[in-house]
């Protein structure tokens, strides 16, 4: 008697503590992050192997989203039992998913970019997971607003190359009378180097040669970004 007493206490706490149907009971709001996570990971054999996954994950990078974004998708495979590629896959996929959602509604803030702060608030979840450098520009018509962003450029931890040519191509395809380059530095230290500083004077020079306007070179950090348009740099 007691022994069924104790299993249907068990099954009642396992089906209400069950991510899915708490979401489906109470909204998205009331599950923490690991619950959260536990669904876009999905029950291969129960829920509960699913949030304690989904625990231990977020144990690891100590509760903060952005370092579970940075995580690759190597590092997803090696460091947590239980999550192959396909998992990971799926947890890379609704981060994506959030920072393009992020980057929409700035975009909705700011419909047009009239300084420093515009940029990098709308350009920031672009970077904000990045391990590695990358150039972006954001190509803007006569009213400030943006007609296209584009990457232009990869690079490594300290560097990325940029050719002033493709920058020029594409602002001639959208029509954009102005644009943004920005650029970020993972170091977290957003001062310009003088490869930075000899990109810029570049693509000034660029963009005179066909009457486009090069309205700021925004270097990007966490937290932090260097303008060089309010340093008078430009």
């Amino acid at each position: 008697m007691n022994t069924k007493k104790q299993t249907s206490q068990s099954t009642d706490w396992t089906l209400n503590d069950q991510p899915i149907y708490k979401i489906n009971s109470f909204g998205k709001e009331h599950l923490s992050d690991s619950e959260l996570l536990s669904i876009v990971l999905g029950s291969q054999s129960s829920w509960m192997n699913s949030l304690g996954i989904a625990r231990s994950i977020m144990e690891e990078v100590q509760g903060d989203l952005a370092r579970l974004s940075r995580l690759s998708l190597k590092e997803f495979s090696s460091k947590f039992k239980g999550i192959g590629n396909i998992r990971a896959d799926k947890i890379m996929a609704a981060i994506e998913l959030g920072k393009r959602r992020t980057m929409t509604e700035n975009l909705k803030s700011y419909p047009k970019f009239t300084s420093s702060k515009d940029v990098y608030n709308y350009i920031y979840p672009v970077f904000s997971d990045l391990q590695h450098e990358e150039a972006w520009v954001l190509y803007i018509n006569s009213a400030n607003r943006l007609i296209e962003r584009k990457l232009i450029g990869r690079g490594g931890l300290t560097e990325c190359v940029v050719d002033p040519r493709i920058l020029l191509k594409d602002a001639l395809l959208c029509n954009a009378t102005a644009l943004f380059l920005c650029h970020n530095h993972p170091s977290g230290n957003n001062r310009p180097s003088e490869a930075d500083n000899r990109l810029t004077k570049r693509v000034v020079e660029a963009c005179k040669t066909m009457n486009l306007h090069l309205l700021d070179h925004v270097v990007i950090c966490d937290g932090s970004y260097f303008s060089y348009a309010d340093q008078g740099q430009l």
